[in-house]
């Protein structure tokens, strides 16, 4: 089964979407489009939990081509502004080769519409 990820649209809203490393492994335009898509797929109350690579990352032999983007380090907590941040953490783990891997993760609240 094949599917455009950029036509995906969640038929329900729910009260947790989970994206962990998944925005990373899409040009930045469509991970942007997701993002969106993702909070609006939370219903109010609910949360979304997401994490992704950021800038500073060197381990980069996960990645095809340029189908890929790296987030700024405090992008996750601006997508997130007009929501309730119950958690964000920054993280760095070693990668092959003497490589490194950043990661930032946000576990928000949908509070309002």
């Amino acid at each position: 089964m094949r599917s455009d990820i950029e036509q995906f649209q969640f038929g329900e809203n729910f009260d947790v979407v989970v994206a962990i490393g998944l925005l990373t492994f899409f040009p930045r335009r469509v991970a942007s489009v997701l993002m969106e898509r993702i909070q609006y797929a939370v219903r109010p109350g609910g949360r979304a939990v997401v994490n992704v690579l950021v800038e500073g990352t060197t381990f980069m032999d996960m990645f095809d081509g340029d189908s890929y983007c790296l987030f700024a380090p405090d992008e996750l907590e601006h997508a997130f502004a007009k929501w309730k941040i119950d958690l964000r953490r920054d993280n760095e783990a070693l990668a092959p080769g003497g490589t490194q891997k950043r990661f930032s993760t946000v576990v928000a609240r949908e509070d309002e519409r």
